[in-house]
């Protein structure tokens, strides 16, 4: 029957959960970031992806010529992320939740779909974030009415993924125009440096100009963490010793030329 080899590729995509700009909770980016730093990105990606996924570091996957892979992920640190709420002004109040003023540190994460694995992931950052004097309400939802609060941008928190085309274009999802009901920036995420490199970018041609910036782009938007971008996930497939030629991409085995169109049998040697 012959053996089976792995073929492992890294797809254009990210896990993510998207905290809503506009609210007190999460207008600060030292709480978004503290809120990126409460997850054990490393530990989840071990236990729950097989080591199929590593943190990403920000909105353009490893898969995108437009990468930049010396960006580093933001650290799992509860230290620095107590810090960093502390210095947002966040602090633990008698019931244990930390709160700003009238504003308490709680908020509704919403999902959809019944992805085991998703839970898992959402209820040990809901453990996270509660031993760090933060209450997180986990709310699952039926698919079709999750995409319809998050595309109006009504929700406080959601847990989602994105997948991206092979040239990308970042506008619709970060552009300060291109909030709900105009386009898909459905965290309300507002920085003009951002916006002015994605408006600079629309008019470059040139690659090596666009992967420059691309990268400031990355640095500001992982800077400001509108999202705690979670995890780059990694697809494996078993292919048979006799199917030779097969090569992958971002976009896997089949969606590019040649793709299988280049696979090749490969004839057992005959014994001598």
């Amino acid at each position: 029957a012959g053996s089976i080899r792995e073929v492992v590729y890294d797809e254009i995509a990210y896990t993510y959960l998207a905290w809503n700009n506009r609210l007190p909770q999460f207008s600060d980016a030292r709480v978004r970031r503290a809120l990126t730093m409460l997850v054990d990105r490393v530990a989840i990606a071990s236990s729950l992806y097989g080591g199929l996924a590593r943190p990403a570091n920000g909105p353009l996957p490893p898969g995108l010529w437009a990468h930049d892979p010396t960006l580093a992920p933001l650290p799992y640190d509860r230290r620095k992320a107590a810090s960093l709420l502390d210095d947002a002004g966040w602090r633990q109040g008698k019931d244990g939740v930390r709160a700003k003023g009238r504003d308490r540190l709680a908020f509704t994460l919403s999902f959809g779909g019944s992805s085991d694995r998703q839970r898992q992931i959402l209820e040990l950052v809901q453990g996270s974030y509660r031993e760090a004097g933060i209450e997180v309400r986990l709310a699952p939802m039926e698919w079709g009415a999750f995409v319809e609060k998050v595309d109006a941008g009504d929700y406080e928190a959601c847990s989602l993924a994105l997948n991206l085309d092979p040239n990308p274009d970042l506008r619709p999802n970060w552009h300060s125009s291109q909030v709900p009901p105009n386009g898909m920036n459905h965290s309300f995420y507002r920085n003009p440096r951002a916006d002015a490199l994605m408006d600079d970018l629309a008019g470059v041609y040139d690659r090596e100009m666009a992967k420059t910036l691309y990268a400031e782009l990355q640095r500001v938007i992982a800077e400001d963490q509108p999202f705690t971008f979670l995890h780059n996930v990694s697809v494996a497939w078993g292919v048979r010793d006799r199917v030779g030629n097969v090569k992958a991409s971002p976009v896997g085995l089949w969606l590019f030329w040649p793709g299988a169109a280049g696979w090749q049998p490969v004839r057992a040697a005959k014994p001598i």
